[in-house]
């Protein structure tokens, strides 16, 4: 496994071509996303003696991130 986005988009590539060579493959997409959404939280000194935790955050933003994404497929129904 690499983290280096140009080697994963060559070997991709190649590997499109590869399976686009083959005769019983009629069709070959990649419906990969371009990237990797990341976001990097750092607390505030204030949050730290409010007993803020990174874990609480943390959580905060997937459960929020992943109720969206319900309610995206509910309605794209």
């Amino acid at each position: 496994m690499s983290y280096d986005n140009k080697k994963l988009k060559t070997t991709t590539e190649e590997l499109k071509a590869a399976l686009k060579n083959r005769t019983k493959l009629s069709y070959v997409s990649d419906n990969a996303p371009v990237g990797n959404r990341e976001i990097e939280i750092e607390l505030k000194e204030k949050a730290l003696r409010l007993s803020v935790t990174y874990h609480k955050v943390i959580l905060q933003v997937y459960y929020t991130y992943f109720s969206s994404e319900a309610q995206y497929l509910q309605h794209a129904r």
